[in-house]
Protein backbone atom coordinates (compact mmCIF):
# COMPACT_ATOMS: atom_id res chain seq x y z
CA UNK A 1 0.00 0.00 0.00
CA UNK A 2 1.25 3.79 -0.59
CA UNK A 3 1.39 5.53 2.48
CA UNK A 4 4.57 7.74 2.11
CA UNK A 5 4.27 10.62 -0.61
CA UNK A 6 4.32 13.93 -1.60
CA UNK A 7 0.83 15.13 -1.16
CA UNK A 8 0.71 18.63 -2.07
CA UNK A 9 2.20 17.46 -5.47
CA UNK A 10 1.10 13.82 -5.83
CA UNK A 11 -2.61 12.20 -5.40
CA UNK A 12 -3.41 8.27 -4.86
CA UNK A 13 -6.19 6.58 -5.20
CA UNK A 14 -7.00 2.70 -4.05
CA UNK A 15 -3.59 2.10 -2.31
CA UNK A 16 -2.07 1.70 -5.65
CA UNK A 17 -2.23 4.15 -8.28
CA UNK A 18 -0.55 7.80 -8.29
CA UNK A 19 -1.14 10.79 -10.23
CA UNK A 20 1.58 13.75 -10.41
CA UNK A 21 -0.62 16.22 -10.50
CA UNK A 22 2.64 19.26 -10.76
CA UNK A 23 4.60 19.95 -13.71
CA UNK A 24 8.95 19.72 -14.64
CA UNK A 25 11.23 20.52 -12.93
CA UNK A 26 9.19 19.22 -9.67
CA UNK A 27 9.14 15.72 -8.30
CA UNK A 28 7.02 13.86 -6.22
CA UNK A 29 7.97 10.95 -4.70
CA UNK A 30 5.44 7.84 -3.18
CA UNK A 31 6.46 4.88 -1.78
CA UNK A 32 5.15 1.60 -0.13
CA UNK A 33 6.84 1.52 3.37
CA UNK A 34 5.95 -2.07 3.63
CA UNK A 35 8.29 -4.31 1.88
CA UNK A 36 7.11 -6.68 -0.44
CA UNK A 37 6.72 -9.71 0.88
CA UNK A 38 7.55 -11.78 -2.07
CA UNK A 39 9.92 -14.89 -0.52
CA UNK A 40 12.72 -15.43 0.97
CA UNK A 41 15.34 -14.66 -1.37
CA UNK A 42 14.17 -11.87 -3.50
CA UNK A 43 12.16 -8.71 -2.89
CA UNK A 44 10.06 -7.60 -6.19
CA UNK A 45 7.18 -5.69 -7.40
CA UNK A 46 5.92 -4.28 -10.73
CA UNK A 47 5.03 -0.24 -11.58
CA UNK A 48 2.50 -0.01 -14.99
CA UNK A 49 2.84 3.35 -16.50
CA UNK A 50 -0.52 4.56 -17.14
CA UNK A 51 0.67 7.96 -18.24
CA UNK A 52 4.32 8.65 -19.19
CA UNK A 53 2.95 12.72 -19.12
CA UNK A 54 4.10 16.11 -20.64
CA UNK A 55 8.06 15.71 -20.02
CA UNK A 56 8.24 11.68 -20.12
CA UNK A 57 10.13 11.46 -16.52
CA UNK A 58 9.72 8.54 -14.05
CA UNK A 59 11.81 7.33 -12.32
CA UNK A 60 10.69 3.81 -10.56
CA UNK A 61 13.47 1.85 -7.81
CA UNK A 62 13.78 1.14 -4.11
CA UNK A 63 14.67 3.34 -1.11
CA UNK A 64 15.40 4.07 2.00
CA UNK A 65 12.03 4.35 3.97
CA UNK A 66 13.41 8.07 4.92
CA UNK A 67 14.12 9.16 1.38
CA UNK A 68 13.76 12.98 0.26
CA UNK A 69 10.04 13.13 -1.14
CA UNK A 70 11.45 15.86 -3.74
CA UNK A 71 14.50 13.64 -5.39
CA UNK A 72 14.02 11.64 -8.11
CA UNK A 73 14.73 7.68 -7.11
CA UNK A 74 18.81 6.63 -7.43
CA UNK A 75 20.13 10.34 -7.12
CA UNK A 76 20.63 9.81 -2.92
CA UNK A 77 21.95 7.57 -1.03
CA UNK A 78 20.91 4.05 -0.05
CA UNK A 79 18.45 4.40 -3.45
CA UNK A 80 18.41 2.12 -6.59
CA UNK A 81 16.63 4.05 -9.96
CA UNK A 82 15.56 3.21 -13.52
CA UNK A 83 14.68 6.54 -15.30
CA UNK A 84 12.27 6.78 -18.35
CA UNK A 85 13.44 9.29 -20.03
CA UNK A 86 16.94 7.70 -20.90
CA UNK A 87 16.93 4.23 -19.69
CA UNK A 88 20.09 4.83 -17.01
CA UNK A 89 20.59 3.09 -13.98
CA UNK A 90 20.79 5.71 -10.61
CA UNK A 91 22.55 3.95 -7.84
CA UNK A 92 22.83 6.91 -4.50
CA UNK A 93 24.00 9.25 -7.29
CA UNK A 94 22.93 11.85 -9.38
CA UNK A 95 25.48 10.52 -12.46
CA UNK A 96 23.48 8.11 -14.45
CA UNK A 97 24.72 4.72 -16.19
CA UNK A 98 23.24 3.62 -19.35
CA UNK A 99 21.51 0.65 -18.53
CA UNK A 100 18.72 -0.20 -20.49
CA UNK A 101 15.76 0.95 -22.74
CA UNK A 102 13.44 3.83 -22.37
CA UNK A 103 9.86 3.23 -21.44
CA UNK A 104 6.70 4.82 -21.37
CA UNK A 105 3.05 4.72 -21.38
CA UNK A 106 1.70 0.66 -21.09
CA UNK A 107 5.09 -0.34 -20.62
CA UNK A 108 5.55 -2.45 -17.15
CA UNK A 109 8.89 -1.69 -14.95
CA UNK A 110 9.45 -4.01 -12.46
CA UNK A 111 12.18 -3.57 -9.61
CA UNK A 112 14.19 -6.43 -7.35
CA UNK A 113 16.73 -7.40 -5.20
CA UNK A 114 18.33 -11.15 -4.56
CA UNK A 115 18.53 -10.97 -1.14
CA UNK A 116 20.96 -13.86 -0.97
CA UNK A 117 23.31 -12.15 -3.31
CA UNK A 118 22.44 -8.65 -2.34
CA UNK A 119 22.12 -7.48 -6.46
CA UNK A 120 19.23 -4.81 -7.86
CA UNK A 121 17.69 -5.35 -10.82
CA UNK A 122 14.60 -3.87 -13.13
CA UNK A 123 12.97 -5.61 -15.84
CA UNK A 124 10.57 -4.20 -18.41
CA UNK A 125 7.37 -6.18 -20.10
CA UNK A 126 8.73 -9.26 -18.22
CA UNK A 127 12.02 -9.29 -19.35
CA UNK A 128 15.31 -9.12 -16.99
CA UNK A 129 17.72 -6.45 -17.53
CA UNK A 130 20.92 -6.74 -16.41
CA UNK A 131 22.43 -6.17 -12.80
CA UNK A 132 22.04 -2.76 -11.75
CA UNK A 133 23.77 -2.63 -8.75
CA UNK A 134 25.62 -5.00 -6.15
CA UNK A 135 26.23 -5.25 -2.54
CA UNK A 136 22.67 -3.41 -1.90
CA UNK A 137 20.87 -2.24 1.35
CA UNK A 138 18.03 -4.94 2.17
CA UNK A 139 16.01 -1.92 4.14
CA UNK A 140 14.71 -0.12 1.20
CA UNK A 141 11.00 -0.07 -0.36
CA UNK A 142 9.02 0.15 -3.75
CA UNK A 143 9.53 4.15 -4.55
CA UNK A 144 8.89 5.51 -7.60
CA UNK A 145 9.73 9.21 -8.38
CA UNK A 146 7.12 11.56 -10.96
CA UNK A 147 8.56 14.77 -12.57
CA UNK A 148 6.08 14.93 -15.74
CA UNK A 149 2.59 16.76 -15.76
CA UNK A 150 0.00 14.55 -15.99
CA UNK A 151 2.22 11.42 -15.17
CA UNK A 152 0.86 8.36 -13.47
CA UNK A 153 1.08 4.63 -12.71
CA UNK A 154 -0.05 1.43 -10.53
CA UNK A 155 1.64 -0.36 -8.56
CA UNK A 156 1.67 -4.24 -7.90
CA UNK A 157 3.10 -5.54 -4.98
CA UNK A 158 1.87 -9.33 -5.05
CA UNK A 159 1.68 -10.51 -8.40
CA UNK A 160 0.51 -11.73 -10.34
CA UNK A 161 3.56 -10.54 -12.23
CA UNK A 162 4.72 -9.85 -15.66
CA UNK A 163 8.41 -11.24 -15.17
CA UNK A 164 8.46 -14.60 -13.39
CA UNK A 165 12.07 -15.87 -12.41
CA UNK A 166 11.32 -19.37 -12.38
CA UNK A 167 10.02 -20.08 -15.84
CA UNK A 168 13.56 -17.37 -16.86
CA UNK A 169 15.85 -19.31 -18.73
CA UNK A 170 18.97 -17.31 -17.69
CA UNK A 171 21.42 -17.48 -14.37
CA UNK A 172 19.13 -16.21 -12.09
CA UNK A 173 16.09 -17.64 -12.92
CA UNK A 174 18.12 -21.25 -12.40
CA UNK A 175 19.23 -19.85 -9.18
CA UNK A 176 15.12 -19.09 -8.35
CA UNK A 177 13.76 -22.69 -9.25
CA UNK A 178 16.76 -23.85 -7.02
CA UNK A 179 15.72 -22.10 -4.21
CA UNK A 180 12.42 -22.85 -4.75
CA UNK A 181 12.88 -26.28 -4.97
CA UNK A 182 15.02 -26.38 -2.08
CA UNK A 183 12.33 -24.71 0.18
CA UNK A 184 9.77 -27.34 -0.93
CA UNK A 185 12.17 -29.79 0.18
CA UNK A 186 13.05 -28.47 3.82
CA UNK A 187 9.16 -28.10 4.13
CA UNK A 188 8.43 -31.61 3.12
CA UNK A 189 11.09 -32.61 6.25
CA UNK A 190 9.37 -30.22 8.23
CA UNK A 191 6.18 -31.61 7.53
CA UNK A 192 7.38 -35.19 7.91
CA UNK A 193 9.26 -34.98 11.13
CA UNK A 194 5.99 -33.19 12.61
CA UNK A 195 4.05 -36.42 11.87
CA UNK A 196 6.52 -38.69 13.07
CA UNK A 197 6.21 -36.69 16.56
CA UNK A 198 2.47 -36.72 16.25
CA UNK A 199 2.70 -40.63 15.59
CA UNK A 200 5.38 -41.30 19.17
CA UNK A 201 3.04 -39.16 21.32
CA UNK A 202 -0.11 -40.35 20.09
CA UNK A 203 1.69 -44.29 20.99
CA UNK A 204 3.02 -42.88 24.40
CA UNK A 205 -0.43 -41.43 25.24
CA UNK A 206 -1.68 -45.50 24.49
CA UNK A 207 0.41 -46.98 26.77
CA UNK A 208 -0.26 -44.12 29.47
CA UNK A 209 -3.87 -44.15 29.01
CA UNK A 210 -5.45 -46.77 26.49
CA UNK A 211 -8.98 -45.61 27.40
CA UNK A 212 -7.86 -42.24 27.10
CA UNK A 213 -9.39 -41.87 31.04
CA UNK A 214 -8.14 -38.57 32.72
CA UNK A 215 -6.04 -37.04 30.24
CA UNK A 216 -8.88 -34.66 29.54
CA UNK A 217 -8.28 -33.07 32.91
CA UNK A 218 -4.47 -32.96 33.23
CA UNK A 219 -2.90 -29.83 32.45
CA UNK A 220 -0.25 -29.61 29.73
CA UNK A 221 2.85 -29.39 32.07
CA UNK A 222 1.12 -32.34 34.02
CA UNK A 223 1.51 -34.43 30.52
CA UNK A 224 4.51 -33.23 30.15
CA UNK A 225 5.85 -34.43 33.12
CA UNK A 226 4.14 -38.04 32.81
CA UNK A 227 5.75 -38.38 29.36
CA UNK A 228 9.18 -37.49 30.50
CA UNK A 229 8.62 -40.20 33.50
CA UNK A 230 7.41 -42.99 30.93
Amino acid sequence: MLDRFASSVVRVTGGTEARFLQAYPTIGVVQATQACPNNVHQVYYEVKILAVGESGIISVGLASTDYPLNRNIGWEKTSYGYHSDDGHSFVSTGYGTPYGPTFTTGDVIGAGIDLGRRKAFFTKNGVRLKTAARNVSAFVVPSVGLRSKGAAVQFNFSGPFCYNAEASSDEEGLEARYWRAHIDRQNARLTHGLKDQVTKLKQQLAQIAPDGAGLDQMSLEELRQVLRTT
